[in-house]
């Protein structure tokens, strides 16, 4: 594996880590598992009153981590954890939580500090930088560049993300940013062998320029920061914390832009590979062609977008469209999100409804009702959507042996795996009827279990993404698992249309053509 790469899987990995740790020790929880030689959930609930989902997540990041052993026991409550030496060695290092929360508060902020904050900032980077020192007795060791990742990947997104950064034939600049905040920043990535000075700018070396080239890569994990920021909050005060809105109706838990422009360029490479997939279908016999595409979760219609011009330009769709026009439809739970496929698509004939993944039949009849359409006659498609679905009790308990190691909760209650499997089992049978004559492509976000994570630290993305979301109340199961459930209610996976990233070795995303 690229070194550099290696060194980017753990930026994000401490992005997630340290602010785990750090409100754990805010609660006072984290010296109280090291006074332990074994302990269980159990034990630590019938001491703190804390919610008990939320907890699973934490200690599931410190296991991926190599903080915590672990023995499988009968339930997620019985689980049996235990301290070793690099959780101990983190215990040491805890007198700087208070610069770390404050850093991290700075980061959330960055395009909206006062100048007196700026330069607080700045301070505070310059105080950190020594940490960041491979020959400082002081620094984290084998978690350097865990806290690396933590002090510069917000900031690397943060730069590109609000336009703060000129980057052209490896030449680096900050822009419109306060000056003595622009210095430290400066004096960081050359201390990381990011930049170095050439003349009057500043030149990427090799390092930094594979790191700034994937500036976006950052995005997805930091805009989960506020999310992070309030693990505590979490864990012992309000578990509806991320689904709480602003009086405008947004998001206060996630940086939804950001978001959206971190997982744009990974994007475009999964929606390329599905595109083998579309021109299979539509290159059928024309009456055996689904109507069009229905895109559940549309977003801004990007894929919708992407989708009408590979079916237009490169399948025999083409040659018929007066007899059998291409409906394109989106939909979204989001007002802004279909307002925005609107723009996307405004030159190509669409619709667009509101629409939720957990509830198809609603959708069937709003497309029947208002449009004389059925949802079966049109190809399914999601892009990681499935694991963002809101959980609900199932409703009846399918008799099944599947079993995932996530860590799942639901403002703050604690989801059993059986619940889990139980419950996308169930979602699962609620789409099939609609699925089965043109098929779903199925763009899907995975977790690995914890042991591989902790064996292959920086050659996976899991760890950054079974915390993210396992705080935000999203089910990521395992590929394998994935698998068996759909094979459980009797839908396939089309072997010759299966993409894995980053390798079928751990894959945390999968591109499947369903029937």
């Amino acid at each position: 594996m690229n070194k550099y790469k290696k060194i980017l899987f753990k930026h994000l990995d401490g992005i997630v880590l340290f602010p785990t740790i750090i409100n754990l020790h805010k609660i006072g929880l984290y010296d109280l598992m090291g006074k332990y030689k074994y302990f269980s959930m159990n034990d630590i609930i019938k001491i703190k009153k804390l919610y008990s989902g939320y907890l699973n997540v934490s200690l599931r990041t410190l296991r991926c981590n190599n903080l915590l052993n672990f023995k499988q026991k009968n339930t997620e409550y019985d689980h049996e954890y235990s301290v070793n030496k690099n959780f101990i060695f983190m215990n040491k290092k805890l007198g700087i939580s208070n610069k770390i929360y404050k850093l991290i508060y700075y980061h959330i902020n960055f395009n909206k500090l006062s100048t007196q904050n700026e330069n607080n900032y700045s301070n505070l980077l310059l105080e950190l930088q020594p940490l960041l020192d491979s020959n400082n007795k002081n620094n984290f060791k084998i978690y350097s560049e865990n806290f690396e990742g933590l002090v510069i990947g917000p900031i690397i997104a943060n730069l590109f993300f609000h336009n703060h950064a000129e980057y052209y034939s490896n030449k680096f600049k900050i822009i419109d940013l306060n000056q003595n905040l622009s210095n430290s920043i400066y004096s960081i990535l050359s201390s990381l062998n990011f930049i170095t000075k050439n003349n009057k700018y500043y030149q990427t070396t090799n390092k930094g320029k594979y790191i700034l080239d994937r500036s976006s890569a950052y995005g997805v994990t930091v805009s989960y920061l506020d999310t992070l920021y309030n693990i505590s909050t979490l864990l012992t005060n309000d578990p509806k914390y991320i689904w709480r809105r602003t009086k405008n109706n947004h998001e206060i838990h996630i940086n939804r832009s950001m978001n959206v422009w971190g997982s744009g360029g990974a994007h475009k490479t999964y929606f390329q590979k599905a595109d083998n997939i579309l021109i299979d279908i539509f290159n059928q016999d024309i009456k055996k062609q689904p109507k069009g595409i229905i895109d559940i979760g549309c977003g801004d219609g990007t894929f919708l977008k992407h989708a009408y011009n590979i079916i237009i330009n490169k399948t025999i769709r083409k040659d018929f469209l007066d007899k059998y026009p291409l409906l394109l439809i989106g939909t979204d739970i989001n007002k802004k999100a279909r307002i925005a496929s609107k723009n996307t698509l405004k030159n190509i004939s669409n619709i667009i409804i509101n629409g939720n993944i957990s509830n198809p039949n609603d959708i069937n009849r709003s497309l029947y009702k208002k449009y004389n359409l059925k949802l079966k006659d049109l190809l399914n498609c999601r892009t990681f959507l499935d694991h963002n679905r809101t959980y609900s009790d199932p409703k009846k308990h399918i008799n099944h042996k599947i079993y995932s190691y996530g860590s799942f909760s639901y403002k703050g209650k604690l989801i059993t795996s059986k619940n889990l499997i139980n419950n996308f089992l169930e979602h699962l049978t609620s789409w099939k009827p609609f699925v089965m004559e043109h098929g779903l492509i199925l763009i899907e976000l995975h977790t690995i279990d914890p042991k591989t994570t902790k064996n292959n630290l920086g050659k996976t993305l899991s760890c950054a993404y079974d915390a993210t979301h396992g705080y935000s109340d999203q089910y990521l199961i395992e590929y394998d698992v994935f698998k068996k459930c759909l094979k459980k209610i009797g839908l396939n996976i089309t072997e010759k249309n299966q993409y894995l990233f980053p390798n079928k070795h751990y894959p945390t995303v999968s591109i499947n053509y369903i029937k």
